[in-house]
């Protein structure tokens, strides 16, 4: 049931969410041929093009053209990002009537974002599948003695869905380079980041994430020298906040209540800032830290992702650690 939303009632299959099946039956999308977007009619899965055999019949779509089993079909559809753009792509609060949407806030993009970024170019980008479903070095996916047949590598695809849960990927998402300049008792730190390896902003989707740059200047017994200039973070950073350096989340608020950062997109909300890193699009700031009783001797800059708000993660008893993105240390003589 496209339709279904809540789970009140469900039993048995349907208990269980989005499954293997539900993926291996899509055979196509319904996309405005304009964007490339869903239509704006079509919300969530509804723009999805599902095959629905028979009771008591199978079949399932993948990537594989040479597959032996009847019930299995090819589908080039599958390897591409449009595959994901259903999913991918929400608009929460809106009017939905004649073929149109009034109103609304989009609340998770990263099919759109991808869309715009340099990585939708057929011929230098790479689609979703390339990061979030990447190869594996292996030719079977069955035993040979048990009929398996030996195919390249690249015809087989990991299935664990790598991202804000993968240190390996948030290490290599995006580029930063932190630079220290003395001036005279003060020391200039600039930091420059860059979204350079990720093909959507980051962080991105649901409106929970964020991203923390932390700066901070030691003296020479390993104490906090005072920021004199420079942005620092805010208050929904929890246990960051006031600290030197910069938030990079998309803030919504709730039209009713005010509360802000509210993760509750199911209730009307407007966007309040967005300061994630888009690709290619270099952030730069600047810090300004000295003290007359002590000369700055290092400074550690550290890029952290938050799986959600410190606030509500309290509140709902979560435990999932801040991984870090990128860590430098500078000495300063």
């Amino acid at each position: 049931n496209v339709r279904g939303i809540l789970p009140v009632g469900m039993a048995g299959v349907a208990e269980e969410g989005v499954t293997c099946e539900f993926c291996h039956v899509i055979n196509g999308a319904n996309l405005d041929p304009n964007t490339q977007m869903p239509p704006p009619d079509q919300p969530g899965i509804m723009s999805l093009k599902l095959r629905r055999p028979p009771d008591g019949e199978h079949q399932f779509i993948g990537t594989l053209s040479d597959s032996p089993r009847e019930q299995v079909t090819y589908s080039p559809f599958m390897e591409t990002s449009q595959f994901c753009a259903a999913c991918h792509f929400g608009v929460f609060g809106g009017v939905v009537s004649n073929m149109k949407m009034t109103g609304g806030t989009v609340i998770y993009n990263s099919y759109g974002e991808w869309l715009d970024s340099p990585y939708s170019n057929p011929d230098t980008g790479k689609t979703c599948q390339d990061c979030h479903m990447p190869t594996k070095d292996t030719q079977y996916s069955v035993p040979p003695e048990k009929g398996g047949v030996a195919r390249s590598p690249r015809s087989y695809h990991e299935h664990t869905m790598p991202g804000g849960n993968s240190q390996a990927l948030l290490w290599s998402a995006v580029s930063m380079t932190p630079t220290v300049t003395q001036e005279g008792d003060r020391v200039r730190v600039q930091v420059h980041i860059t979204n350079d390896k990720t093909g959507h902003a980051v962080p991105t989707d649901a409106p929970m994430r964020s991203v923390m740059l932390i700066v901070e200047a030691l003296d020479a017994n390993g104490q906090p020298v005072p920021l004199q200039q420079g942005p620092t973070l805010p208050e929904w950073t929890g246990n960051y906040a006031g600290q030197a350096g910069k938030g990079f989340a998309r803030i919504l608020q709730d039209k009713w209540t005010g509360e802000a950062p509210t993760s509750a997109f199911w209730r009307q909300t407007t966007v309040l800032e967005d300061t994630r890193l888009f690709p290619f699009k270099p952030d730069v700031t600047e810090y300004v830290f000295g003290s007359q009783n002590g000369a700055v001797r290092k400074v550690n800059v550290k890029l952290v992702y938050r799986r959600a708000f410190q606030k509500l993660a309290q509140q709902k008893g979560w435990s999932d650690p801040d991984i870090t993105m990128a860590e430098v240390s500078l000495d300063v003589k």
